[in-house]
């Protein structure tokens, strides 16, 4: 019976662990295709920091697809 319920503890405590790294990956994952990072790399291939720039941005990057198609480009002339 104690060899069950340690077992059981032993188990579960793997599960917290996996989940746990399983969370934080997509915390990252969620981070390194943010509106905000693209936003910054936008601006960092020149985009001017323009109220019509933002907005059209803002529609540019609505969905994680293309999100992660913006930030996945290799060169600031690609992103262009």
């Amino acid at each position: 019976m104690v060899k069950i319920v340690k077992d059981i503890a032993s188990t579960f405590k793997e599960s917290v662990v996996a989940n746990t790294k399983q969370m934080e990956k997509r915390a990252n994952q969620k981070a390194e295709f943010s509106v905000k990072r693209c936003q910054e790399l936008a601006f960092e291939c020149g985009i001017e920091r323009t109220v019509d720039n933002v907005y059209a941005m803002s529609k540019l990057f609505a969905t994680e697809f293309q999100r992660e198609f913006f930030c996945g480009q290799l060169t600031p002339e690609l992103r262009l």
